[in-house]
């Protein structure tokens, strides 16, 4: 049997790209199959099929603008030439610079070209997976919305200090390997929903290929005075401090090259995900309950960068004209030089159990989950402690949807209501099934007032 699924997404506050996180994001204990190559490598060995081939998915994320925003500051206007940018007036444009300073705006993104997974037998299954992720987070720096109302740029005072600009595009190569460690009768009531007990684990290896690296010293700032020297001829006069610095590296490439992972790279590293999962099964093999544990993503990335360094010790400007242009343009190009710069990546911690409703009660196909996860501080990337729970409804009518309903409590972002939707739709010689999942269903409701929103594609095949 053939199994065609179908999943849209694209997120603008999780991957929303997998059905697990209709669920709470709980993909330490929800993801099964091919949808674990992303999470605890635990649970390739769970799901239906011999083989799942994983089409091109693609997701990605925003956090820190409403739809409404986003639309109008990014969406343009449409005139009888065609759509074109939309012109800020003042107003407008002071309260576009105060949005940005007021808090980070962050977007992850993430493609996945192709993945396999083999089970040969039901004690072990073998996984490959090639995608590509960006991750961006940007602040303007404390005082730009006292710029921006400023009639005349220049006239009066400009201070300018911190601020964020972080910027990592990277591919990820992941082989991933799962087994049955160890499996027991423990109540020998075939009747029990605690007949058997089942320990599986896995572990992936993941290869990093580095593309692009941007990174802003938090320290950076930026302060003019406008005055008027002595014998003052009417040019332009300041006096300016400040500091710069910049991390800096990028290989121009075709968007295609970048989702596919064949751009040129400027960084290389490896990473290790390690998981194990604990089941509790029926004597008919319907499994009762689960518990997850995996670390993920524990890995170092080396970047061959760029370094700006721009130091201005109270200098002086008198003029922007002629030769006066030529030295000043002289002294404040950024000095450079070539360094190495190690990172890690952010790994992300989860524990989680699930039960499944179905084991106890007769006629209740409900799976509920929850889950605890940590995913360590990076400039660019989310970060701190969530908490995730949701339930997930498997529809025994052909015709109607299963649904995953959720939410998601974490110490970056105000809390989210996940959902999902999945089709199975039955066909002669196969079946197919399309999901719709959104890891941010207030964003879409309240698109005025909720600044997260997602959505999720994805194809799989599976028989």
């Amino acid at each position: 049997m053939v199994w065609v699924i179908v999943a849209l997404g694209g997120c603008i506050s999780s991957w929303a790209q997998y059905f697990g996180q209709a669920q709470g994001g709980t993909l330490g204990v929800s993801a099964w199959g091919a949808e674990a190559l992303g999470s605890n490598p635990a649970g390739i060995l769970q799901g239906v099929g011999r083989w799942e081939v994983v089409l091109p998915a693609f997701g990605a994320e925003m956090c820190g603008l409403t739809l409404r925003q986003y639309s109008f500051y990014f969406g343009g206007v449409q005139t009888p030439s065609g759509r074109q940018r939309r012109r800020l007036g003042k107003e407008e444009w002071v309260q576009f610079v105060s949005t940005f300073e007021e808090q980070p705006v962050s977007f992850h993104g993430r493609s996945e070209v192709l993945g396999i997974l083999w089970r040969p037998a039901p004690e072990h299954a073998l996984g490959l997976a090639v995608g590509t992720q960006l991750w961006c987070r940007w602040q303007l720096p404390r005082g730009s919305t006292e710029v921006a109302q400023q009639n005349i740029l220049g006239a009066d005072t400009i201070e300018l200090r911190g601020g964020l600009s972080a910027l990592r595009l990277y591919s990820v190569a992941t082989a991933a390997y799962a087994r049955r460690i160890w499996r027991t009768v423990l109540v020998a009531d075939t009747a029990s929903p605690w007949h058997e007990g089942v320990l599986t684990g896995g572990i992936a290896v993941h290869l990093y290929r580095g593309h692009a690296y941007v990174e802003q010293a938090s320290e950076n700032w930026f302060y003019l005075v406008p005055f008027v020297p002595t014998l003052w001829d009417s040019t332009v006069s300041w006096a300016l401090q400040g500091l710069q610095d910049w991390h800096l590296s990028r290989v121009p490439a075709s968007w295609l090259a970048t989702l596919t992972g064949f751009a040129p790279s400027t960084g290389w590293g490896a990473g290790l995900s390690v998981g194990m999962r604990w089941s509790w099964y029926r004597h008919d093999s319907v499994e009762a309950a689960a518990i997850g544990l995996s670390l993920e993503q524990l890995g170092v990335l080396r970047w061959k960068v760029t370094e700006l360094h721009v130091a201005i010790e109270a200098d002086t400007v008198t003029g922007l004209l002629g030769s006066a242009a030529v030295r000043l343009s002289s002294r404040y190009t950024p000095a450079r030089q070539a360094i190495v710069v190690t990172e890690w990546m952010p790994v992300h911690l989860r524990i989680g159990g699930a039960v499944a409703l179905s084991a106890f009660v007769e006629g209740v196909p409900i799976w509920l989950s929850g889950e605890l996860s940590y995913r360590a501080k990076r400039s660019w990337s989310s970060q701190g402690f969530s908490w995730g729970s949701g339930l997930l409804w498997s529809s025994p009518r052909p015709w109607l949807p299963w649904v995953g309903l959720g939410g998601i409590w974490s110490q970056q972002t105000k809390p989210r209501v996940t959902a999902g939707l999945r089709w199975i739709l039955p066909l002669e010689g196969f079946q197919t099934a399309v999901e719709l999942t959104t890891t941010s269903l207030l964003g879409w409701i309240f698109r005025q007032r909720v600044s997260s929103s997602a959505l999720g594609i994805r194809l799989w095949v599976r028989f």
